[in-house]
């Protein structure tokens, strides 16, 4: 018997020992389940010991507690808390703690509550983040995309570039400020970020260059299809506009910010566009009426395979930069000559085609000509537009924006006159002389008569108050094509003359 009782008390003290060894392991990663939950007792955190009757007590780090009893269920608004989980034996009150790191390896979870606003191009307002451990994608918007990579703690935020129209935003006035901004200071970093186009960390001449090039079609390796992405209240400390290291590409955050901030406020700006013009849905936009100021051309009689030079020319008080595309359908455009202001022009010349980009002017008027070979016949007012692929304005020196509009200046400065053959002549063809037939508009009135050879230049000239007038050999005019003109003091008419 004393034996017996020396048994059992040692196994008494044995079992009061284990029970008073309550072990928990020191982390727990809990995953949660396709509903955002995962609902555990005491024993997933005990190593290897099993307690029925042991209570949890969920706690978080500013040492609240979140909730106690025989079980406790996890939420989506744990995920990566920084939880402490206490075990405790009613029955002798011993306890134990672990660490747990609640994970959402299935993703369904936002991350509750903390949210990125999105403003610029690609705005779409707030968008609660979420933020998980997979390498993929997350299609914020069809704009937007979130790279996360919660393993290390950094998330990505990117745009997706193949929505983003390269020219979506980038004008003559982007020209302007990034001019100005070169030689006198960009208003903000902001601007100095999206004038950086070869994105090389500095603004130079090259980033000009390269914008105006962009803005006429020339071909280039440079992708002006790029945004840039920027935290909204991003103070910009020490930020240096000519050596800057942060390519503003992409912007990454971490969970910590949203515990701290609870928001995260971006900022999506399109590459070269410094005015915040670029808009959604680029391709479908209609852009608003602006006020129109007029490229006067002269518009002269073409003769097909006869090569001209006719000049063109814009009004308007202190002209300060100038974007045009030309067309003069089915001819070949060999030049364009500025003049005095040819260091200021950029060109490009492409078969019936011509883009142009004056920069850096400080004029009242603009003049330059266009030389080219016309493949048909017929008034130069019927082959030549505005290339409506090109942003046609003008900016002034008050940064006013302007667009663009061509028209002929026989019917810009004369438009209370006839244009059309009101008189006549005859023979035509002729070999020596041509005899002009006054209409009665004309016949009681002096009329002035000019000449002008298909190349627009006026080679004869004179007045009459007679019903009649004979171009003969004394006119001296060689074989070839003629336009006649004949005005009086309120008519006007033109006629074709080919002297064979």
């Amino acid at each position: 018997m004393k034996y017996f009782l020396q048994i059992a008390l040692c196994l008494l003290l044995t079992s009061q020992m284990l029970q008073a060894q309550l072990i928990c392991d020191q982390n727990v990663n809990i995953s949660l389940d396709g509903n955002g939950e995962a609902t555990l007792d005491a024993d997933v955190f005990l190593d290897g010991s099993v307690c029925p009757d042991c209570e949890i007590t969920a706690i978080d780090n500013n040492g609240d507690t979140l909730g106690s009893g025989l079980t406790f269920t996890f939420t989506c608004d744990m995920i990566n808390m920084d939880m402490i989980v206490q075990i405790t034996d009613p029955l002798d009150g011993n306890s134990c703690w672990v660490e747990v790191l609640v994970e959402d390896k299935l993703n369904v979870c936002n991350f509750g509550g903390p949210a990125v606003t999105i403003a610029g191009l690609c705005d779409i307002g707030s968008y609660d983040l979420l933020l998980n451990d997979a390498d993929v994608f997350t299609e914020i918007s069809n704009c937007i995309r979130l790279i996360p990579t919660m393993n290390n703690g950094v998330n990505t935020i990117t745009v997706n570039h193949d929505l983003i129209e390269s020219m979506n935003g980038v004008s003559t006035l982007d020209l302007v400020i990034i001019w100005n901004g070169v030689n006198d200071g960009f208003e903000t970093p902001m601007h100095a970020v999206l004038a950086d186009i070869d994105n090389d960390g500095a603004v130079s001449t090259i980033d000009l260059i390269n914008t105006r090039k962009g803005i006429l079609g020339v071909p280039s390796s440079l992708d002006l299809g790029s945004v840039r992405i920027f935290e909204t209240n991003d103070p910009f400390t020490g930020f240096n506009p000519f050596g800057f290291t942060n390519d503003y590409q992409s912007l990454d955050f971490n969970s910590d910010y949203f515990l701290t901030n609870n928001n995260l406020a971006i900022t999506v700006r399109k590459l070269g566009d410094l005015n915040n013009s670029a808009i959604d849905n680029f391709s479908e936009a209609v852009l608003e009426d602006r006020s129109e100021k007029t490229l006067l051309y002269d518009n002269i009689e073409l003769v097909a395979g006869e090569s001209y030079t006719v000049n063109v020319s814009i009004d308007h008080s202190g002209i300060q930069a100038l974007t045009g595309g030309i067309v003069i359908e089915g001819a070949e455009i060999i030049n364009i000559d500025a003049y005095s202001n040819e260091e200021k022009l950029i060109s490009h010349i492409e078969g019936d085609q011509l883009n142009l980009s004056f920069l850096g002017l400080d004029v009242n008027e603009l003049n330059f000509t266009i030389e080219f070979k016309a493949h048909s016949n017929g008034l130069l007012s019927d082959f030549i537009y505005l290339n409506e692929v090109i942003f046609n304005d003008l900016v002034d020196m008050n940064m006013e924006e302007f667009d663009i509009v061509l028209e002929p200046k026989s019917l810009t400065n004369n438009q209370n006159l006839e244009i059309g053959p009101a008189t006549m002549v005859f023979p035509n063809p002729t070999s020596n002389q041509a005899t002009i037939v006054f209409s009665e508009k004309f016949s009681d009135s002096n009329k002035t008569i000019r000449i002008f050879n298909s190349a627009g230049t006026n080679v004869f000239q004179t007045e009459t108050n007679q019903s009649q007038f004979i171009i003969n050999d004394q006119e001296k005019l060689n074989a070839g094509f003629y336009i006649i003109e004949v005005q009086s003091s309120n008519e006007h008419s033109r006629l074709k003359l080919i002297i064979e």
